[in-house]
């Protein structure tokens, strides 16, 4: 992430899907021990900066197993509802508010 607080790394489907809706996975981990973050709020969009708007669609952020604390065993978070309507350079942007901070990443997808 831009301030090293944690380590992201997110998974689309293969090859994407192009106008069609998807789930992506981003697995979070702690900037410093590397250790599974399991307790934070991840929050995933996408845009395409050249055109200047982003999804047509709301992507929805699994909330885990909450009982009572909502968690994410090894540190997995799910978001359903992505949808590239149309071929070109994206930019996904992951959001994750944890114990160490809110921090932030943008990941190039190129369709």
């Amino acid at each position: 992430t831009r301030n090293g607080l944690y380590e992201v790394t997110l998974t689309l489907p293969q090859p994407v899907p192009l106008a069609e809706l998807f789930s992506v996975s981003v697995l979070v981990r702690d900037g410093k021990s590397g250790a599974p973050v399991e307790t934070a709020t991840v929050e995933v969009d996408a845009r395409m900066p050249q055109h200047g708007h982003g999804m047509a669609t709301r992507p929805e952020a699994d909330p885990g197993t909450c009982a009572p604390t909502c968690t994410h065993p090894g540190g997995k978070y799910v978001t359903s509802g992505m949808k590239f309507h149309m071929p070109g350079d994206w930019v996904v942007s992951v959001s994750v508010a944890g114990e160490r901070g809110h921090d932030t990443v943008d990941i190039p997808v190129s369709m």
